[in-house]
Order: structure tokens, then sequence, then C-alpha cells
């Protein structure tokens, strides 16, 4: 995460980290922790940063949610927040342009309405979410279409890091560097979508499909919403890493995205100048996953 940070400062975006886990905070000359004011939950917590300081903001333009795991059902609250500001007020918009939800939990059926969200979150969620997994079997970016179905989004595989191959299936947080690269390249493309992308999520998956060389009638694979579980009865997994050369290959972004300088997978490297003080300073500042 400390490198996803330091990346995104460098090319000049505005961050915020939020980490729904923490409620209090040790500091000096104080026996005790501290609560964290308007953080009793993780949604108190999200909802209030967002109505007290992202969304105010009229110079954010455009908004970009990327969560990790649970994080994701926060996401779904930030979107129901929003859709209730744009109706309340007439001069406000969807400004959230785009979510990436790595490993998620739940997306269009989470968040406080448990699992009954209305048709217009429902609907907002489904066009603006791309989910990534990692799956040992299929690359970037093979839609996982049993994990679309739980989740209610479409899903795209990581492949997984190979370094972690004695320990793929549980090591989940490796996803994250693994799909970093993906997650900002969807942001740029949500950021200036072509003319034709009247369904912004499938666009960019068309257009990774081309960019990649990626057969059409294998970009799609059938099989239960859960990791390790896909069918590969359509197509083998020899063809693909025929196809593919192998195994294929924070927290909210804002602000416009520049092209990316790498492709592949990105290895995490400790940061030079975040220390770890620095990183509890941001988690007293706000929370995310």
């Amino acid at each position: 995460m400390l490198d996803a940070i330091e990346r995104a400062l460098d090319l000049g975006y505005a961050v915020a980290v939020l980490n729904p886990n923490t409620n209090s905070v040790s500091l000096p000359g104080h026996k005790t922790r501290i609560p964290i004011a308007n953080s009793f939950s993780p949604e108190n917590h999200v909802l209030h940063v967002w109505d007290m300081f992202i969304a105010p903001a009229a110079n954010l333009k455009s908004i970009f949610l990327l969560t990790y795991g649970n994080g994701s059902s926060l996401a779904v609250d930030i979107v129901q927040r929003q859709i209730v500001r744009c109706e309340a007020n007439p001069g406000e918009h969807m400004r959230i342009r785009a979510i990436a939800a790595i490993e998620p939990s739940q997306v269009v059926d989470g968040g406080e309405s448990g699992g009954d969200n209305d048709a217009a979150t429902k609907s907002s969620l489904k066009a603006l979410t791309l989910a990534f997994e990692g799956n040992p079997d299929y690359p970037y970016p093979v839609r996982l279409a049993g994990v679309e179905d739980k989740l209610g989004c479409t899903c795209v595989s990581v492949g997984v890091d190979s370094s972690l191959a004695d320990n793929q299936d549980s090591n989940v947080a490796a996803s994250v560097g693994l799909a970093l690269e993906h997650a900002l390249h969807f942001f740029q493309f949500a950021d200036s979508p072509h003319a034709h992308a009247s369904d912004l999520v499938e666009t960019f998956i068309a257009n990774e499909i081309v960019r990649l060389q990626v057969d059409p009638t294998h970009a799609r694979v059938a099989g239960c919403g859960v990791r390790n579980s896909v069918d590969r009865a359509a197509v083998g997994r020899g063809d693909y890493n025929t196809q593919f050369g192998g195994a294929g290959l924070f927290a909210r972004v804002f602000g416009p995205l520049r092209t990316s300088r790498r492709d592949g997978i990105e290895q995490h490297v400790v940061s030079n100048s975040l220390t770890v003080a620095d990183f509890d300073l941001l988690r007293v500042v706000g929370k995310g996953a």
C-alpha cells in the first residue's frame, strides 16, 4: 500500500486513505487509546469523511474509489450517499467516475441496506465497478462469470504471483500488487472514455482484449463464485498457458490520471520517503480498506 500511495503522490494525485478497522489511536502522554471522532463504525467514519471533506470539495471533478476486501461494501455506502446528494442538490452530479474493487467481499448487494439495495444504487454500482480477483488458472483480463454472478458486477482475473505458488490460493493480498496497474488504467479510461463508450466497464474490457490480443472466444469463463473454482471445461489450462505465455500477470485515488508508465506486475518495494510514523498519521486522518 505504501508503494501505491507514493506512486499516486508522485503523479500529483490527491489521495485519501481510510482504514475502517481502526477507531482509536495511541498518542504520546496518554495511557489509553483515544477514540477517533465519528468513527464508532466503519460506515460512520467513511460517510463522515465523505460528507465533511470529500463531497464539499468543488475542485474534485472526478473521484475514483479503490477498495480491497470488505472495503467494497463501504464503496456502496458512498455511492448511495452521493446519489442522495445529487437528488437533493440540482447543482451536484455523480462525480464518482469509477470503482476498482480488489478481491471484494460484496459489491452490488452490500452496504448498509443489507443486500437489498434500490434499483438506482445497483445500476450505478454495476455501471461504475470493475472487480479484480486472483485466479491461478486464468490471466488478466479474462472475465470470471461465476464471480460476476456473486458480486453483481464485472470481474476479471489478475492471475497469481508465481513466487507465491505454494500459497497462492490463500494469499489474496498479493492481488493488490497484481491489480494496481490495471486499476489505474481503468481510472484513466473512465476519466476520458471513448465517444462510443455507452457502457464504461464493458467498453474498457473490450479495449483491453484488443490491446492484449486476447482471443475473444476465451475472454470469459464460467464457474462458481469463489477463488480457484472456475470451470475449465470450455478452455483448458494448457490452451491458456500457450496463448498467454504462462500465468498472467488504496484507499481511494482522486483526480485525473496519466498513462501508466509500466505494464505487467508491479513489485512492492520499501518506500524511501514514507515511514511507519507517516502511515500511522494517515490512519489517524482517515480510514479505508
